[in-house]
């Protein structure tokens, strides 16, 4: 994902369309996509913009290649990437939900990027976000939580 010259958030499938080599990693600011491999330059609205030694290649065209697009969105203060291109928006086929986002969380815009946690977890991803989508654990492990959504409901 990425954010244009223009604020336009877009997000790409993270390969080179040369030899499919990853792109980017980690977070950062740039002005420019460049694969590390052979220099492939795009723009950040995914356009190849230079493509060494292909000045003088017959039918090449830089403006016939792009990065391949993702759906991205922003809802209620969030990304969101779809990789179904006939999908709809979440805000679509969600309808309601950001209202009730508002009503928990009343200060949504006001909320500013505070820092970032990463985790290296040696388990199968389902299994650790399995743990946040029940709250069997809830009673026992979070008795505070219990309460406060109790007392909020």
């Amino acid at each position: 994902m990425i954010r244009d010259d223009t604020g336009t958030l877009r997000a790409f499938y993270n390969v080179c369309k040369h030899r499919a080599h990853e792109l980017l990693s980690g977070e950062g600011k740039t002005t420019r996509i460049t694969c590390p491999y052979h220099a492939w330059t795009y723009d950040l609205t995914g356009q190849l913009k230079r493509a060494p030694e292909t000045e003088n290649l017959k039918n090449f065209r830089l403006e016939e290649i792009c990065l391949d697009s993702v759906q991205v969105e922003e809802f209620c203060g969030f990304v969101y990437v779809n990789l179904d291109p006939q999908a709809s928006s979440l805000a679509k086929s969600s309808v309601g939900l950001g209202d009730e986002i508002r009503h928990w969380t009343p200060d949504l815009e006001q909320l500013t990027f505070s820092k970032r946690l990463s985790y290296k977890i040696q388990s199968n991803w389902k299994n650790v976000v399995d743990n946040f989508l029940e709250c069997y654990h809830c009673p026992t492990a979070h008795k505070d939580f219990c309460s406060l959504v109790v007392a909020a409901a």
